[in-house]
């Protein structure tokens, strides 16, 4: 099963991805821990696409696109923006007093696999047995 979305770089507009992704868990039959895990680390990549990525220019376009096969599911985050050096990415958690930073860290501890496009401009989701989950 495959699916996409695609919406504004607006805060309003994550809601939008919030809805379609239950959508989707519950057409799948999810069990609410998978649910969680992954509305949160995939919400988590949009975040950080919008503000980061497109620097929230409404005009910009973050899309987020699913498959999933039995036992898996893959997602692959996209924004418009002009990259990132993946080798400068910093996945350890930081400060307990600084106000951000921990995006990365999260979403690599919330799924299986998490890999980068070399040029920074996206990122793939990996569950593995998310019928144990």
């Amino acid at each position: 099963m495959k699916d996409s979305i695609e919406v504004a770089s607006v805060s309003d507009q994550q809601e939008h991805i919030l809805i379609w992704l239950a959508s989707f868990g519950k057409n799948l039959k999810w069990k609410d821990e998978l649910n969680d895990r992954i509305q949160l680390g995939v919400m988590e990549a949009v975040a950080n696409a919008m503000e980061h990525g497109n620097r929230w220019e409404a005009s910009k376009k973050v899309i987020v696109a699913i498959e999933s096969v039995v036992g898996k599911v893959l997602f692959r985050i996209e924004d418009e923006g002009n990259g990132y050096p993946v080798n400068k990415m910093n996945f350890n958690l930081p400060d307990t007093l600084s106000e951000g930073g921990r995006g990365l860290f999260l979403m690599q501890q919330l799924a299986d696999e998490l890999h980068f496009l070399p040029n920074g401009i996206a990122l793939t989701f990996k569950w593995n047995s998310i019928e144990n989950i």
